[in-house]
């Protein structure tokens, strides 16, 4: 069975004008287990062209995963002596109709049913999905998805089109090596949860603005 996981927070944690933080980081952040990784937000609203973001997202993924940070993504390597994992995590802004439920959003762009997905949840307003993508090659590859609204609606600053809304999307993809031999436990009991775990204390900050 996938974890499947609802946190409720105050509305306005969640629609801060701009972009304050969408998750609350929890226990996980105080454990000496774990470690906060950021990856950049893409200057690309994806249907706003007119605008364009900045900022970071911070993840928290165990402390002993590798991790490498670029102008464009956030590498993380979860390894062991059969199995790797490279996991990359990107953010981005996305115009979608104003008031879209995040939770059927997620479900559109992550597909599967039954043991293919691994983790799901809900906070506030935002949520989240990790699911298993069925490969002909052997291989093993998660994808997984976080969607939050920002608050960030019509304005003087950022004028959206009307009935329009901005939400920050976070997509990680995790991928074994075609060498690998990773049973159904590396990803189902580890990898799986630690993506979602991820994806569910997720904090951000940045801005989006005129270009």
């Amino acid at each position: 069975m996938p974890h499947v996981r609802t946190t409720l927070t105050s509305a306005a944690a969640i629609a801060a004008v701009g972009l304050a933080g969408a998750g609350v980081t929890g226990a996980l952040g105080a454990s000496s287990t774990q470690s906060p990784r950021s990856a950049p937000i893409s200057a690309t609203v994806d249907g706003f062209a007119a605008v364009k973001g900045q900022g970071s997202v911070r993840l928290i993924f165990p402390t002993r995963w590798t991790a490498k940070a670029s102008k464009t993504a956030l590498t993380v390597t979860k390894a062991s002596d059969t199995c790797t994992y490279t996991v990359t995590a990107k953010a981005d802004f996305v115009l979608v109709d104003r008031g879209a439920d995040a939770q059927a959003l997620v479900q559109a762009a992550t597909p599967g049913t039954g043991p293919y997905v691994l983790d799901a949840g809900t906070r506030g307003t935002s949520a989240w999905r990790v699911v298993r993508r069925p490969r002909t090659d052997g291989r093993t590859e998660l994808q997984a998805m976080r969607i939050s609204p920002t608050g960030v609606t019509a304005g003087r600053q950022t004028p959206t089109p009307a009935g329009k809304q901005v939400y920050l999307r976070t997509t990680v993809r995790a991928l074994d090596r075609p060498s690998d031999e990773c049973h159904t436990g590396t990803y189902r009991e580890s990898l799986g949860p630690a993506i979602g775990d991820a994806l569910a204390t997720q904090t951000y900050q940045g801005f989006i603005q005129k270009r």
